[in-house]
């Protein structure tokens, strides 16, 4: 059974030092669990990786298993509020937040974790949600075999409580369960001095995170690649040399002076949209599928 969830993303009050902040989250956590509709809850701090765009501004995660699609939940903990069962403090209308409903795409329920590494994002102009749903879940699993993440849920989002500061246009988030924090798992990619792999990964992330990538074998022959993206053979002597060209000083220049195709953080869907408008795709070769019988 699939576990829907509720994000909700804070900063404190200027005036309201986080140790406080803390103190009294814990309490108001404990009492939205002692009421219907939320089986489940867990407190994260929020760091940014990757992008400046809402939600990553927010230093303070709490997410929370829900019942049903959460309307109920909801709107009980509403009641419960307004009836002082849930108190709040003097500056808890200072309080920044961005809330969102999660609806499962995944089945089984949702971990809350040690540590956790999640992704908000949208499909590019034009692409319906239903095709980038799926291909993200192939990017999920492909992502699940790199170090450090051991599992992952995608969710469906609608906002709940909208931030009139910087609202959210995310409507996809993946939620990934980590083992390590999450500067190590940073390390792996954006202070890596080198990708090695098959992965997509090393042609989409990496490139834009300016890490060079050594791409064995054919696994993503075909596919737009940055020029710091060396394809060799799966072979030792081949797979040397690759590694060597990747981390000499010369590779940076090559980086600063090329534009990733699938773009920086900030412009890939517009890129994509780019380069679909000149593709002529009347004469496009089309996957043949055959039905077993």
């Amino acid at each position: 059974m699939a576990t829907n969830v509720h994000f909700v993303f804070s900063t404190p009050p200027a005036e309201v030092s986080f140790d406080e902040f803390d103190r009294w989250y814990d309490t108001h956590v404990a009492d939205i669990l002692a009421g219907p509709g939320f089986p489940a809850a867990r407190r994260y701090r929020v760091d940014g990786v990757r992008g400046d765009r809402p939600p990553t501004m927010y230093r303070h995660l709490s997410l929370y298993h829900v019942d049903g699609d959460g309307t109920q939940a909801l709107a009980e903990l509403e009641r419960r509020v307004q009836s002082g069962d849930v108190p709040l403090p003097d500056w808890f209308g200072d309080i920044r937040f961005a809330s969102f409903e999660g609806l499962a795409l995944e089945d089984g329920d949702a971990e809350l974790p040690d540590h956790a590494y999640l992704v908000f994002s949208r499909q590019p102009a034009g692409m319906a949600f239903e095709d980038f749903s799926e291909w993200y879940a192939v990017h999920m699993r492909e992502n699940l075999t790199a170090d450090g993440f051991d599992a992952a849920w995608r969710f469906a989002l609608k906002p709940a409580n909208v931030d009139p500061e910087a609202p959210c246009t995310a409507v996809h988030g993946a939620w990934y369960a980590v083992h390590g924090e999450l500067p190590e798992l940073r390390a792996a990619l954006k202070e890596a001095a080198v990708v090695i792999g098959n992965s997509s990964s090393g042609l989409i992330e990496a490139p834009a995170a300016g890490t060079p990538t050594v791409n064995l074998g054919i696994r993503q022959k075909g596919r737009p690649r940055a020029a710091s993206v060396i394809d060799c053979a799966e072979e030792r002597g081949a797979i040397e040399s690759a590694i060597r060209r990747a981390v000499d000083p010369g590779m940076r220049a090559i980086m600063a002076a090329d534009e990733p195709p699938y773009g920086r953080p900030r412009d890939a869907a517009g890129a994509i949209v780019a380069r679909l408008r000149e593709v002529n795709l009347a004469g496009i070769l089309r996957k043949p599928f055959h039905d077993l019988r």
